[in-house]
């Protein structure tokens, strides 16, 4: 489990890493089986085995990364 609390003491202000780092945590309360998928230039940020769901997280959608985030 990561702590998100060590993201405050560097001051690290990237608040879309914060959050995967929320959700990664939520997820690996109640989930046995969370992995992440990197495959041919494309990335899942979490896929939960048991529920054979893929989710991808974004803080904020915008136009430089609309292409990234959906495909």
């Amino acid at each position: 489990m990561y702590d998100v609390g060590y993201n405050n003491i560097y001051l690290i202000e990237n608040y879309g890493y914060r959050f995967e780092n929320i959700i990664l945590n939520h997820l690996k309360q109640k989930y046995k089986s969370v992995f992440y998928l990197k495959q041919n230039n494309y990335e899942v940020d979490f896929i939960v085995e048991e529920l054979d769901l893929a989710i991808q997280v974004c803080y904020e959608l915008n136009e430089e990364n609309f292409e990234r985030e959906i495909n």
